[in-house]
């Protein structure tokens, strides 16, 4: 590499993830911590700089310097994701021979089922969101959205009033890497909608473009939409439920009632069906309990 700072390559590095890899900025953001605590660690130490004369041992005298105290699984293979990427962009960009360094095995991590509501506790979530105020059609508006079309928080938060195309039942969301995609919106999904942008109106607010202000007629934040929504819960006695928890149940619910993967896949914009494959999982837990609770022997002995 010409440059030599440590900052001016990561800099280029993170033009690179940016707008060449399309990442996610949380994705960026990430993988050049990671990098950063790489590249000072090679360099600080007696290890050469030079990445062919490296071996797996310094990989991983590196993570066991960075995990002084115990790190989850998950943390671990993020980082070894954050190295990896790190090793190919330099193999591949810069033509540097790193190819003995990607063979690095994250830890398995067992995957989670996650939550997802039922259909009577999300009836209760919206029947108990009474009033005509500002507040009141914001939540349920809210609430919908998320439930209707499985987007991520930070979708909801980025969406304008232009992204809505209420007449045809749909909305444009950007997700992961600014990555448009469309997602659709139910009946009472549309009324609840167009309520809350009545009431909106009457906010004045200068940030007109934004579709989901809070009180003061700002754009509503990440932090302040996941408080509506885990406040909403408790008041319901809904435990363990985030926004994220919308979009497991919208995609287990189309799988429950028929949906196929790929159509999945699509509307929740994975890149990859594995990711999906998931709630087939969460599914197969669902139909289990049922059987369970359902079936007059299902308790029975051989059954």
């Amino acid at each position: 590499m010409n440059v030599t700072s440590i900052e001016e390559i990561l800099k280029i590095y993170e033009e690179f993830l940016s707008f060449e890899k399309h990442h996610s900025p949380n994705t960026v953001k990430a993988y050049l911590h990671t990098t950063s605590q790489w590249m000072h660690f090679i360099e600080d130490s007696e290890n050469t700089t030079n990445h062919s004369e490296l071996n797996q041992t310094v990989i991983r005298n590196f993570l066991a310097h960075r995990s002084e105290t115990y790190v989850s699984k998950a943390s671990l293979a993020q980082w070894i994701a954050s190295l990896k990427a790190w090793f190919i962009y330099l193999s591949e960009q810069h033509g540097e021979n790193t190819t003995h360094l990607i063979g690095f095995k994250s830890p398995k991590i067992q995957q989670r089922i996650p939550r997802v509501l039922e259909m009577n506790e999300i009836e209760r979530l919206l029947n108990s969101i009474n009033g005509e105020n500002f507040l009141a059609c914001r939540d349920r508006a809210l609430i919908e959205f998320f439930y209707s079309t499985g987007a991520r928080i930070s979708e909801v938060c980025q969406l304008e009033i232009s992204n809505l195309e209420l007449k045809e039942g749909y909305a444009k969301v950007f997700g992961k890497g600014n990555k448009e995609r469309i997602v659709f919106l139910g009946s009472q999904c549309i009324d609840a909608l167009m309520k809350y942008l009545n009431v909106r109106s009457e906010k004045n607010s200068e940030h007109s473009h934004s579709l989901f202000l809070n009180n003061r007629g700002r754009p509503l934040g990440v932090r302040g939409c996941f408080k509506i929504i885990t406040q909403h819960c408790l008041n319901n006695n809904i435990t363990e439920v985030s926004p994220h928890t919308f979009r497991h149940t919208f995609a287990t619910h189309l799988l429950d009632n028929g949906a196929d993967l790929r159509s999945i896949q699509e509307l929740l914009g994975h890149e990859n069906l594995s990711t999906t494959q998931i709630y087939t999982k969460v599914s197969l837990s669902r139909m289990t309990q049922v059987f369970k609770k359902s079936h007059p022997r299902a308790l029975s002995k051989g059954i």
